[in-house]
């Protein structure tokens, strides 16, 4: 497989382009899986562009690491997995507020 799954964890602000699911600069934590070429580096660069896009701001990470599908225990963290390697990103942005 050419690719694999960098995590990344991290808090952000809610921006009017994330939609109405959540008030405007509420901010939540999230988890990114960001598909990336075997071997790379962390890019928090490109974790960043993929977060705002997707309608977060002010980001903040705390953690980063990479994820196996071995590592993969159950159905809802496998479907983000497959998610991202098909699509190139998933992120899960936690309900309650921080």
């Amino acid at each position: 497989m050419p690719y694999e799954i960098h995590i990344y964890v991290g808090a952000a602000d809610i921006t009017e382009k994330y939609g109405p699911k959540y008030p405007m600069g509420e901010r939540h934590a999230f988890l990114l899986y960001l598909r990336a070429d075997n071997n790379s580096e962390y890019n928090l660069t490109e974790a960043e562009e993929m977060i705002i896009g997707l309608g977060l701001g002010k980001i903040e990470f705390s953690k980063v690491g990479k994820l196996s599908l071995e590592k993969v225990n159950n159905d809802e963290k496998r479907e983000y997995y497959n998610n991202a390697m098909k699509n190139g990103s998933t992120l899960i942005v936690y309900s309650d507020p921080i």
